[in-house]
């Protein structure tokens, strides 16, 4: 990941703000200290994300770069928009 980094620098991807994400648990192992780190979760686990991510981070930015409301509906399966909107109305 440290070389993707700097292969995006020397690419001129420099003006940019470049950050990691990951989800909490994967924080230590996902992310690169002089990167601002956010955070991915769904539905019920934001509380517990944030404090996560500000025990790991606590001078940095408080961000969550992916949101997954309908995660506990459909479960870790992909799945296309209408049949997510077929499983919600039943």
């Amino acid at each position: 990941m440290e070389q993707i980094h700097h292969l995006l620098l020397d690419s001129g991807f420099d003006k940019a703000m470049l950050y990691t994400a990951d989800g909490a648990a994967e924080l230590a192992n996902g992310s690169l200290p002089e990167l601002p780190a956010a955070i991915n979760f769904g539905t019920g686990s934001a509380k517990g994300d944030f404090a996560t991510l500000e025990k790991a981070r606590p001078n940095g930015p408080k961000m969550c770069s992916e949101y997954w409301p309908a995660g506990s509906i459909i479960g870790a399966q992909s799945t296309s928009a209408p049949t997510a909107r077929l499983k919600l109305q039943n």
